[in-house]
């Protein structure tokens, strides 16, 4: 929801634009990947948050950037084009139930 919200506020200024998500899966890889045609950015100017209690915002990016395993941001070539954000993140063990629904079902 972070990425989704950043293209919102940030990208369109909280106005109508197209966004495309793509999601890939290949145990145990996750790819996400948003597109849209609003402003672009330059991750690496994006500052860190403060973690001193005298902000309530800006930690979209950070949270995007610390639980990915990976990510990549390709800005659109041309005013028309897309921007592309590809967020990569490979699950461990601990981050996967492997039961099923009706595992957990109560017998009688």
């Amino acid at each position: 929801t972070e990425a989704f919200t950043n293209i919102v506020k940030h990208s369109y200024k909280n106005q109508e634009g197209p966004i495309s998500l793509k999601l890939e899966f290949s145990f145990p890889h996750v790819v996400l990947i948003f597109g849209d045609q609003g402003e672009s950015f330059d991750p690496h100017s994006i500052p860190e948050p403060s973690f001193q209690g005298d902000q309530t915002n800006g930690f979209g990016w950070y949270i995007i950037r610390t639980l990915s395993t990976k990510w990549k941001y390709s800005p659109k070539p041309h005013p028309y084009g897309w921007n592309y954000l590809e967020i990569y993140k490979t699950l461990n063990d601990k981050e996967v139930s492997w039961n099923s629904p009706t595992s957990n079902k109560i017998k009688s």
